[in-house]
């Protein structure tokens, strides 16, 4: 999974998700109303990391607590 944009837009049969490569993005935090910036744990882009607003772990690491320790240790200031 590359990072990307989620954009939820709310409609009368409940909402539309559109994705987009975290790429389309000019500058990291200015993010289009209702979208979210995810990320994986193993993103080689340390910007995405830095700006996502939602991380996935990397399933090689299928303890909670081990992956959140390894990925803020990575990101000091997180």
């Amino acid at each position: 999974l590359l990072s990307q944009i989620v954009h939820v837009e709310p409609d009368e049969h409940g909402a539309r998700v559109t994705r987009l490569p975290a790429d389309a993005l000019r500058e990291p935090g200015l993010l289009p109303a209702n979208s979210v910036l995810v990320a994986t744990t193993d993103e080689p882009s340390r910007r995405w990391l830095e700006c996502a607003e939602v991380l996935l772990h990397d399933e090689r690491l299928p303890d909670p607590q081990r992956w959140i320790r390894a990925t803020l240790a990575g990101l000091p200031g997180a």
